[in-house]
């Protein structure tokens, strides 16, 4: 091979992954505006982050120490930031919303919706419901509900260590 056609095939593929490479730092300045922000809303509260995740539009986190939990989503060019005092929350669940879809051979469920749902110990005001993934925003559940499950999970032990 010669020289030129070296150059020619280095020049072809530099120009082929520059669009990946782009799209791998804007992502990643996604990720860490999510983070920048949630970690802003617990300073905000004179908390700190202990436990924390990143998914495609939301981010949220738990300071184990001060019982607090938050929330930060950017849906649609509107952010939504919420801080909870895990104290005034008597239980946590996955909330998944949907409808069964069937044909001759068999159904299954399509997920419109799935929130993290909080009950207050009190009754004014209804759930608190933080929003990991909608129809609305995304296609397709791509993880989301691992993430709730975990997070379901995570809250529940720091509701009864704190009880």
């Amino acid at each position: 091979m010669d020289f030129g056609s070296s150059i020619i095939g280095l020049i072809f593929l530099i120009l082929c992954t520059i669009p990946f490479v782009i799209l791998s730092i804007r992502r990643q300045n996604k990720i860490n505006l999510l983070f920048e922000s949630l970690n802003n809303l617990a300073k905000q509260n004179n908390c700190n982050i202990s436990q924390k995740e990143q998914f495609s539009n939301f981010a949220i986190g738990l300071d184990e120490n001060r019982n607090y939990l938050f929330f930060y989503k950017n849906k649609k060019n509107k952010e939504i930031a919420q801080n909870i005092n895990l104290a005034d929350i008597q239980s946590c669940r996955a909330l998944n919303s949907g409808k069964i879809a069937g044909n001759g051979s068999g159904s299954s469920k399509l997920i419109d919706k799935l929130e993290l749902g909080l009950t207050p110990k009190s009754n004014t005001g209804g759930d608190i419901l933080l929003e990991f993934y909608s129809l609305e925003d995304s296609m397709q559940v791509n993880g989301e509900l691992q993430v709730l499950e975990k997070w379901v999970a995570l809250i529940n032990d720091q509701l009864k260590r704190k009880r």
